[in-house]
């Protein structure tokens, strides 16, 4: 449940958690055996596509790309075969010293993935899983930085994201309650995740 005060949220996410051999393989053995349908691209975020975003989401979504997008987060959009924009995530890498929060902590070295949304329509065909691998997939083969390990955090009532998570490979790890003032997250408890959730992710 959020609390509907403007500029405080308190939100309740389960963590997930995946270090980077587990996720180099859990993508290769997700992308064998699945395949989105033919005609739904996996494709950068570029200010470009802000339009498409917009028609799909709203003005305030693809305002809110734009600002990750120049604060150097990576996005992936999934696009049908009619140019609309079907699907997205993004992933914030934290190649600083210092522990980065967000909904959840974001330790050094780490990656998190985060705003991954599937339209009703395309649920079910694997969009979210191929999008999490397709930028998992990059950050594994960066040169020049070695990311150690991701985090993801979905609500605790939507399943399907959780379900989509473990599929390629997420293991559910904690039940954070965050408080948000305006743009800032602030950790206010972290617990065992609970047995149903756990059943429900499929982890």
């Amino acid at each position: 449940m959020n609390m509907r005060i403007p500029g405080l949220e308190i939100l309740r996410v389960v963590e997930f958690k995946l270090d980077a051999a587990t996720a180099r393989s859990g993508c290769e053995e997700y992308r064998s055996k699945s395949t989105v349908p033919g005609d739904v691209s996996i494709v950068r975020f570029e200010p470009a596509l802000m339009s498409d975003v917009a028609t799909a989401r709203s003005n305030s979504t693809a305002e809110a790309f734009l600002r990750f997008h120049a604060a150097g987060e990576s996005g992936w959009l999934a696009i049908d075969g009619t140019g609309k924009v079907v699907g997205h995530c993004w992933r914030l890498d934290n190649r600083s010293k210092g522990v980065v929060t967000r909904s959840v902590p974001v330790p050094p070295g780490w990656s998190w993935l985060h705003y991954g949304w599937t339209a009703p329509a395309w649920r079910g065909h694997g969009i979210l899983p191929v999008l999490l691998c397709s930028s998992m997939s990059e950050v594994l083969a960066e040169p020049t930085w070695l990311v150690q390990a991701f985090v993801t955090d979905t609500v605790v009532a939507n399943h399907a994201s959780q379900r989509s998570s473990a599929k390629v490979g997420f293991v559910p790890v904690a039940y954070i309650t965050s408080l948000r003032v305006y743009r800032r997250w602030f950790v206010l408890h972290s617990g065992r995740v609970p047995e149903d959730v756990t059943r429900q992710a499929g982890a």
